[in-house]
């Protein structure tokens, strides 16, 4: 598929966000095509100069809020015209490549109780300011609660980026290549989103509606996601097709596979993402494994297959997406389930800074990088 050009992209951007296209993968992909870094670095200029002679000249206005109600109060007040800045890692470069323009960007970094993680209930509850390398660098305690921490976190972009990014900002973010979506789906996590007219919890299944669209209101702000505490005898693999470390996946498999007692499948679950206009769960491919066990990975794979409805762009066609679906999908469930026979699983997740990069060399500056030398346990009371 040929390159966008710059003004097909800006369609695409305005389709995605305020048409009834915005479902649409194909002008999913056309856009993101732009938007890489490359694009980015390399079209910028011209899209600001274009921008600038025309008449989509506008400028952002930037608050930075200390409480969660005045931070509702600026969304009850500016509605579709606000957006809410946490990690930007998504939100910055699209305001910089002129895609998106909102009226007012709402820095919610200092609002207090938002950057813990918290063990209580058999979920793990994950806050809207917590950041990726937080959770790649999690302790004995939280890795071992939630495994698929250390195991998706280091795939995502780049150190840099995952000092600032964060857990919730991805899932709302919505990308259907991106990992934290399809890891909250496939385990079967909740969204909760407040606002000035009260709470509700959303299911992830319900949550995904599309490519960068989710059941999220303008008025509303993700306040944490809930993750359900894995099993004993469980394990978990992140595995995923990119061309270059970091990048956004062109197939994608999240498995994790419990065993009972004797050693055979007592829960399975899988989620793709990278093939469709969301992350999906194949529960069809779930329910062979649970059923036939690990013999029968062939033709679970192929149920998944099924279910996948990929696209050809210019990193894959749609039929090699789904011949890697079925490579990617055996060898996660297999790595899930060789770590999941491993002796004392839970305790296999353990990951001591000593093994670790130095955080203190590479976390980004500012005052609210995360800095994982003061803090090494980042179970708190939210």
């Amino acid at each position: 598929m040929a390159r966008p050009s710059t003004w097909e992209a800006t369609f695409c951007c305005r389709a995605l966000h305020e048409d009834e296209n915005r479902r649409d993968l194909q002008t999913y992909r056309r856009l993101r095509l732009l938007c890489g870094p490359w694009a980015v670095r390399r079209d910028a200029a011209e899209i600001h100069s274009k921008l600038v002679q025309g008449d989509y000249v506008s400028v952002t206005e930037y608050v930075r809020t200390d409480s969660l109600e005045e931070a509702l109060a600026l969304l009850d007040e500016h509605g579709y015209e606000a957006k809410l800045l946490a990690g930007g890692q998504s939100l910055i470069p699209m305001m910089s490549a002129g895609f998106l323009s909102p009226g007012i960007l709402v820095d919610v970094n200092r609002v207090p109780d938002l950057d813990h993680v918290t063990l209580a209930d058999d979920f793990v509850r994950v806050g809207a300011l917590v950041r990726h390398r937080t959770l790649e660098l999690a302790d004995a305690d939280l890795a071992d609660a939630f495994p698929l921490f250390p195991t998706a976190a280091p795939l995502i972009a780049n150190i840099p980026i995952r000092n600032r990014g964060t857990l919730v900002g991805s899932v709302v973010h919505a990308d259907p290549s991106a990992e934290w979506p399809a890891v909250t789906l496939a385990t079967g996590g909740v969204i909760r989103l407040i606002s000035s007219r009260g709470e509700r919890v959303v299911p992830a299944v319900d949550f995904f509606l599309g490519p960068l669209s989710a059941d999220i209101e303008p008025d509303e702000i993700a306040v944490a996601v809930s993750l359900p505490v894995v099993p004993a005898r469980t394990g978990v693999a992140v595995m995923e097709l990119t061309y270059r470390t970091g990048d956004y996946a062109v197939v994608g498999v999240v498995a994790q596979v419990s065993l009972d007692v004797a050693g055979a499948v007592d829960d399975c679950r899988i989620a793709l993402f990278g093939v469709d206009a969301t992350p999906l769960r194949v529960t069809e491919a779930e329910v062979a494994i649970r059923e036939a066990g690990i013999d029968h990975l062939d033709a679970a794979a192929e149920l998944a297959v099924a279910v996948a409805n990929p696209a050809s762009d210019a990193t894959a066609s749609a039929e090699y997406r789904r011949d890697m679906i079925r490579v990617y999908c055996r060898r996660a469930v297999r790595a899930a389930m060789e770590k999941a026979r491993l002796p004392e699983t839970r305790k296999r997740w353990r990951r001591t800074l000593s093994d670790a990069p130095n955080p203190n060399e590479s976390l980004a500056s500012g005052p609210h990088a995360p800095d994982v030398g003061t803090h090494p346990n980042p179970i708190a009371s939210f």
